[in-house]
């Protein structure tokens, strides 16, 4: 075999390998996952709330949202975050932080796990074949993955928290009603990142509701 010609198809398979290992997951999201979110009838609350609140400032901005009344002093800088599905165990959420390169971050303001209201988490993602359930750059990159009823547990003062999964939804980055609980009454968490993989055009939201709570032993 001529060297140049081995040399340019060894070039040309690599190209290709490498082009087919970036877009594979984005075929995915936009094939298989995005309109099963889109079409799978599960209606989050959250799509009810008025949507001229859609285009307020959301939580890629620098000032507090005005829908929920922040909250006291918890005594802790932290808890925990834990979901078995995507193999995360006891990562860290900084309270009210909008700093999440080194953790995950509570939303300044949002509800502390088993208050009343809406526990809101961002979490960094990137492309899923980097996904590395111990690297918070990497952490949220495969949150498409849960279904509704999966579980996610926090950890925080001694108990731990069970929510249950009820929707995913794709939202503009600036949509900062996601951050309001769906009804005053609940106790949620959701869960925050960018998407499609990779990407940072939408975003990624997990809306969860509390199932039950346990002492720590």
């Amino acid at each position: 075999m001529n060297k140049k010609f081995f040399k340019a198809w060894v070039f040309l398979s690599l190209g290709l390998f490498i082009l087919a290992y970036t877009l594979y997951p984005m075929f995915l999201w936009y094939f298989v996952y995005f309109p099963k979110i889109a079409n799978n009838n599960i209606l989050s609350p959250l799509s009810q709330l008025p949507q001229t609140q859609s285009r307020d400032r959301g939580p890629d901005d620098s000032q507090e949202s005005q829908f929920f009344v922040l909250k006291g002093d918890s005594g802790t800088d932290k808890f925990y975050l834990s979901i078995p599905k995507l193999r995360i165990k006891d990562a860290e959420v900084k309270v009210k932080s909008k700093d999440f390169l080194s953790s995950l971050a509570q939303y300044p303001g949002s509800a502390l796990p088993g208050e009343r209201g809406n526990v809101f988490i961002s979490g960094h993602s990137v492309l899923p074949q980097f996904y590395n359930p111990k690297n918070y750059f990497t952490i949220f990159s495969t949150l498409y993955e849960l279904e509704q009823g999966d579980r996610i547990y926090l950890s925080y003062l001694g108990r731990e928290y069970v929510y249950q999964v009820e929707s995913l939804k794709v939202v503009d980055p600036h949509s900062s009603w996601v951050i309001s609980p769906p009804d005053p009454f609940g106790k949620y968490l959701t869960l925050f990142t960018c998407t499609p993989p990779g990407l940072t055009s939408d975003r990624l939201v997990v809306l969860t509701r509390i199932l039950g709570e346990e002492e720590i032993s």
